[in-house]
């Protein structure tokens, strides 16, 4: 059972600022988490930006849908471009275009629940969802935001922007929160993990067993001490590669003091991925 809210042209960049507040605000009346409303805003507008983009314009739809006892809340973007080339390669996240961005479709099938793609050379079809906990008809929930919709349009821009700032500081707050206990959980976990190789290491009773122990709980120390520096790190996207290579191979050398053993590390202080520099970890 489907039941449409509105729908938005996009014609210029103000339409995609228009559909972000309005996902966001469909989002909010719906009962969405703040954190939802977000992703999902995000995630629309960024579809609609790459409609515009690269299509030259198109529509974007909001509707309420139930089926298999699950409410959600849709977003239909579609174009009359001439479809997607390498999609594939592009929900992967392995495509960059000539703009140096391309990782829209990528990005936004991770912030939505649901997300579905159709292209060819008529256009393309990206249908989003957001799951809703909620037992309110779509009918219920059309009404009830179409009614939010016509009231903010009558509001000032002062009071959009400050509305807009409080969701992000709360959404920041949250995340951060989010951050510092999984940081918390994937610490202690790896800990208990190398602690158990340690154990099974003393106990065994060949050379060849302990060895591959001793390579195990080196390669648990290497991903351990690349998550440590992405925690203490600004940017949690990157890792300072001299730091932590520096840092893995003293952990070594005083893990292997019997064997008298010298590593020199020469590095440049230059950021990596944190996926590149756990792979460089697990090589050292």
């Amino acid at each position: 059972m489907k039941a449409v809210v509105t729908s938005i042209n996009l014609e210029q960049d103000a339409d995609v600022s228009h559909t972000r507040r309005t996902a966001r605000l469909i989002a909010k009346v719906a009962g969405a988490p703040a954190r939802d409303q977000i992703r999902f805003a995000t995630a629309v507008s960024e579809i609609s930006r790459n409609a515009l983009q690269y299509a030259k314009g198109g529509v974007t739809e909001f509707a309420f849908d139930r089926s298999a006892k699950i409410t959600r809340l849709m977003a239909r973007v579609q174009d009359k471009g001439g479809g997607i080339a390498a999609v594939e390669t592009m929900l992967r996240g392995r495509h960059q275009s000539h703009t140096g961005l391309g990782l829209g479709l990528s990005g936004s099938q991770k912030l939505v629940d649901d997300f579905d793609l159709k292209t060819g050379s008529g256009g393309t079809v990206i249908t989003l969802g957001l799951q809703l906990a909620t037992t309110k008809r779509p009918e219920e929930l059309a009404v009830a935001t179409a009614s939010a919709l016509v009231e903010a349009s009558h509001g000032s821009p002062m009071e959009e922007l400050a509305e807009q700032n409080r969701a992000l500081r709360d959404s920041l707050a949250e995340q951060q929160f989010l951050l510092r206990e999984l940081h918390h959980r994937t610490k202690n976990n790896l800990a208990i993990i190398q602690s158990l190789a340690i154990m099974q290491a003393r106990q065994a009773t060949t050379e060849e067993t302990q060895d591959a122990l001793s390579v195990l709980t080196n390669r648990i120390q290497a991903f351990a001490n690349a998550h440590n520096f992405l925690h203490r790190a600004e940017d949690v996207t990157q890792v300072d590669l001299q730091q932590h290579l520096e840092s893995l191979t003293d952990r070594l050398a005083s893990a292997m003091g019997d064997h008298q053993l010298t590593i020199t590390c020469k590095v440049d202080a230059v950021p990596v991925a944190f996926d590149t520099a756990t792979e460089l970890a697990l090589i050292v």
